[in-house]
């Protein structure tokens, strides 16, 4: 109702105004509008004629909903929302604020160009968060009049989960000439708990391409994943791309296949000193992780990469710890000794050099310890020695062979080098030996090595002992064993006398039929124009010695043989 201004009244044909009607109408609502006059006496009979339509003026918007979410990626969000009612002015434009925090403190403003992308689908892609993250949101839209209230906060949405992140470069705790200890720190997750670890030790000169390698490695292993997943065939993957890769179990398992070959292929082409996988639960603190390599060689360049597991993947491999090497130490154990020609004297062997361990070798030292000879074997059976002579004196040795100038191929580590020969002399013949050898350089010695068991040749036996008669029929008969012969009776009477012989030493070789014919016998008691003693008495008797026991030749052996 539209009254006049105190102490005025309307005249006929009076143009009338009236403002702000529209407070009480719906903003951006068509209307018609139709007026009639009230007097004293009461309202017109009817109202007039309806005016041309009109639209209400236009108002802020109203209240927004809250924001929803039907997809989060690892490191963004998909954010869909409502247009509010626009109170008879179309959408210009929306903000969206996020938060970290459920009471939305220290709110951020997503950028406009991110915002209003797209205003007719009503949705957005918030990126720029990390994996398993819970962001809140809120927002606003904006017509020709204004802005409309901030919506309530929306629920919190969780990025998902993925492959961790790439460690840090480790740090050394320890390193001696044979170990090192080595210290990381617990990567970040992204909202899968971490599984385990895999670590690759290098040495040598892959220390120095680990990097760049490792590098190669990981950008075509994200190619090829990527090769599997877009569709469009650009190379590039898009958000969409990723969220229908995540949804189908094929393209998961190809991606799987190609990290598993590329694994496998990096392994190939590295040839770790030691390629471990470590179970994150096996240490006793997961944000301080350790690990003891022992068994390491001195005088090496070392270089380490780590990379962390979740069900999600593999993370990148770290910044190598590289720069490494090992204090220098003494050389490596060397291999037995090979026995190559064996003389009643000596042994000429061949060595194989070790892993000099940061100091070059300058020589080889070998030991000796004599095991059993031909004289306790000697002696064993019976025999005799001559009086005062003992060839057992000397139980060990030792000496050392120079390295010649250019000497042996130099072994790498965890390898051989190449061959060289040396001579041990001064030996005795028939005897058995251990032999051991080792490397010296500027730090030391090595260890020996395992012992070898070598024998020298036999030599010629010493000369007879004791060579006497004795009477047959006395009762004393000589303490040693004896070889006996007949002998004929002389012409002044018929007494028999035998002879008997007492071997000595035989430097490791049985007597032999050659040795036999230097035993005589004569008819008249002196050693005059000797007989040969039978063959087959000799046989007899090296039967009888191989069997290590002495059987008397008979008196009727055939002793008649022609004399020389």
């Amino acid at each position: 109702t539209v009254y006049p201004e105190p102490g005025k009244r309307w005249k006929f044909d009076e143009a009338i105004s009236s403002h702000f009607i529209h407070s009480e109408l719906v903003p951006g609502v068509e209307y018609v509008l139709r007026v009639r006059a009230t007097t004293d006496m009461g309202d017109a009979l009817s109202w007039s004629e309806p005016s041309e339509p009109n639209v209400a003026p236009p108002d802020n918007p109203a209240q927004p909903e809250t924001p929803s979410s039907m997809w989060q990626w690892p490191y963004a969000i998909q954010l869909d929302w409502q247009e509010p009612w626009m109170k008879g002015a179309p959408l210009e434009k929306c903000e969206v604020l996020y938060s970290l925090s459920s009471l939305f403190s220290d709110p951020e403003r997503v950028t406009d160009d991110v915002a209003n992308k797209d205003l007719v689908k009503k949705c957005m892609i918030v990126e720029g968060f990390k994996a398993a993250t819970t962001v809140w949101f809120r927002i606003r839209v904006q017509n020709i009049v204004g802005w409309s209230p901030w919506s309530r906060i929306s629920q919190g949405f969780t990025t998902s989960a993925c492959k961790p992140a790439a460690p840090e470069m480790p740090m050394i705790v320890h390193m001696t000439a044979h170990s090192l200890e080595v210290f990381w720190e617990e990567p970040d997750s992204h909202g899968a708990e971490i599984i385990d670890y895999k670590i690759i030790l290098v040495d040598q000169e892959r220390v120095y391409t680990l990097a760049s390698t490792l590098k190669d490695f990981d950008e075509t292993l994200q190619a090829k994943m990527n090769a599997a997943i877009h569709e469009d065939g650009d190379g590039d993957i898009t958000l969409e791309e990723m969220k229908k890769a995540m949804q189908r179990e094929e393209i998961q398992e190809a991606v799987q296949k190609i990290c598993d070959d590329r694994d496998a292929e990096l392994i190939e082409r590295l040839q770790p000193r030691a390629h471990l996988v470590l179970d994150a639960a096996s240490f006793p603190n997961p944000r301080l992780l350790t690990h003891y390599f022992s068994g390491l060689s001195g005088g090496i360049d070392l270089a380490l990469a780590v990379r962390a597991r979740n069900d999600k993947g593999f993370s990148d491999w770290s910044v190598p710890l590289d720069g490494m090497r090992t204090p220098s130490t003494v050389p490596e154990n060397c291999l037995p000794l090979v026995l190559l020609e064996a003389t009643p004297t000596t042994f000429r062997c061949q060595y194989r050099l070790p892993f000099h361990s940061g100091e070059l070798i300058t020589s080889m030292e070998f030991l000796w310890c004599r095991v059993v000879g031909a004289m306790e074997r000697h002696l064993a059976v019976g025999g005799q020695v001559e009086f005062g002579r003992d060839e057992r004196a000397d139980q060990d040795g030792q000496g050392t062979w120079e390295l010649p100038v250019p000497g042996p191929e130099i072994a790498l580590p965890g390898c051989l080098g190449g061959p060289g020969e040396g001579m041990i002399c001064g030996l005795q013949p028939g005897t058995e030996y251990d032999v051991q050898v080792r490397a010296v350089n500027m730090k030391g010695s090595g260890v020996y090595s395992q012992k070898v068991r070598m024998i020298s040749l036999a030599g010629k036996p010493d000369r007879p002992l004791n060579l006497r008669h004795a009477n047959k029929t006395s009762s004393a008969r000589p303490p040693t064993v004896q070889m006996l012969g007949g002998a004929a009776a002389s012409g002044s009477g018929t007494s028999t006398r035998d002879l008997a012989l007492v071997p000595v030493g035989m430097h490791g070789e049985l007597l032999e039929r050659p040795v036999l014919p230097t035993v005589f016998f004569s008819h008249t008691g002196r050693l005059q124009e000797p007989e040969d003693v039978s063959v087959a008495a000799a046989d007899r008797f090296v039967q009888a010695r191989r069997a290590q026991q002495l059987v008397p030749i008979q008196d009727t052996e055939d002793f008649s043989l022609p004399r020389r």
